[in-house]
C-alpha cells in the first residue's frame, strides 16, 4: 500500500517507515483521517518507504493485502 492509497480503518501490519528510517506508524495501528493527512504531509517533505503492508477491514472480517516491499538490511537482520 502507498500513502495515497490509505483509507480510514486500514490497519498497518508492518511499521510504516520514513526514508530517514524513522518509524512513523507502528504495526497494529488503525489509521484515521487525521493520521492519513499527517502521513501525506510527511511523505511530501521527507518521504516514506513505500509500499508497506496493511490489512483492510472488509465487512466483519479482516482480510490481508499482501504488498511487495523492498528489503533493507534492518529487515534482514530482524528475521
Amino acid at each position: 500500500m502507498t500513502v495515497a492509497g490509505l483509507r480510514p480503518g486500514t490497519v498497518v501490519v508492518h511499521d510504516a517507515i520514513a526514508k530517514n528510517d524513522t518509524v512513523l506508524i507502528a504495526k497494529g495501528r488503525q489509521v484515521d483521517e487525521v493520521l492519513i493527512r499527517r502521513l501525506q504531509n510527511f511523505a511530501e517533505r521527507i518521504g516514506v518507504q513505500e509500499p508497506f503492508l496493511v490489512a483492510c477491514r472488509s465487512s466483519k472480517r479482516l482480510s490481508h493485502r499482501a504488498v511487495r516491499r523492498s528489503l533493507t538490511r534492518r529487515d534482514l537482520a530482524s528475521g
